[in-house]
C-alpha cells in the first residue's frame, strides 16, 4: 500500500510540476517597445566613413563649338542640363573648367592675358535665343576690344555639379578648390 501512495504522490507533485511549468512559462501581453538605440559605426576603427562621390556629376571634355557669335567680340555656348535649377536651388554646386589647346586646365571665370586679354566665364540657369530654349551652361566668351576668331579657338569645358550633402560634407560651403587639380583630388574625378 505503501508503494501506491508513493506512486500517487509521484504522479501528484509531477502533475502540479507541468502546470507550475505552463502556468509561469506562459507570458502575457507584451509590453512596449524601447527607444531606438545609437547608430553604429562603420569604417576604420570604429569611425564612420566619409560619403563618396556617387552624386557628383562630371560631363567630359566638351569641345566648344558656338551656338552664337553676338559680336566679333563675344560668342557663347549652349551647354542643356536639364534641372541644373533646381540641383542649384536645393544647395548644390555647379563648377566649370577651360582646357586650352596646350591642356593647361583652368577655372572659370579666367582672364587669358592672351588673345587681348579675353574673358571666359559661364552662367547656369533656363536662356532663350531666338526660337531656342534650354535650361543649362551658357559658357561665353568675350573678347575685350579683340575680334575672336572662332576658327582658332580649340579649347574645351567640362563642367562639375556638386550636391548640396557634399558641399557641406567637403567643406565647399566655406572655400572652393582653388584649382581643377584640387576638385580632381577633393571629389574623386576622372580627368
Amino acid at each position: 500500500m505503501k508503494t501506491k501512495k508513493t506512486l500517487l504522490k509521484s504522479i501528484i507533485l509531477f502533475s502540479m510540476g507541468i502546470c507550475l511549468s505552463l502556468a509561469l512559462g506562459c507570458s502575457g501581453e507584451d509590453g512596449e517597445t524601447g527607444a531606438q538605440g545609437p547608430a553604429g559605426k562603420d569604417g576604420v576603427d570604429g569611425q564612420d566613413g566619409q560619403d563618396g562621390n556617387a552624386n557628383v556629376i562630371a560631363s567630359e571634355w566638351i569641345d566648344i563649338e558656338w551656338t552664337e557669335k553676338i559680336t566679333t567680340e563675344w560668342a557663347y555656348m549652349a551647354i542643356p542640363v536639364e534641372g541644373i535649377m533646381e540641383y542649384v536651388e536645393n544647395g548644390g554646386i555647379a563648377m566649370m573648367y577651360l582646357k586650352t589647346a596646350d591642356s593647361v586646365v583652368v577655372g572659370l571665370p579666367f582672364t587669358s592675358s592672351s588673345q587681348g586679354g579675353s574673358s571666359y566665364y559661364f552662367r547656369y540657369g533656363k536662356f532663350s535665343s531666338g526660337e531656342s530654349e534650354w535650361e543649362g551652361f551658357r559658357f561665353t566668351m568675350q573678347g575685350h576690344g579683340t575680334a575672336i576668331n572662332i576658327a582658332e579657338i580649340n579649347y574645351a569645358v567640362r563642367y562639375v555639379l556638386v550636391p548640396a550633402n557634399m558641399v557641406h560634407t567637403n567643406g565647399l560651403a566655406d572655400k572652393m578648390p582653388e584649382s581643377y587639380e584640387e576638385a580632381v583630388s577633393l571629389l574623386e574625378l576622372n580627368h
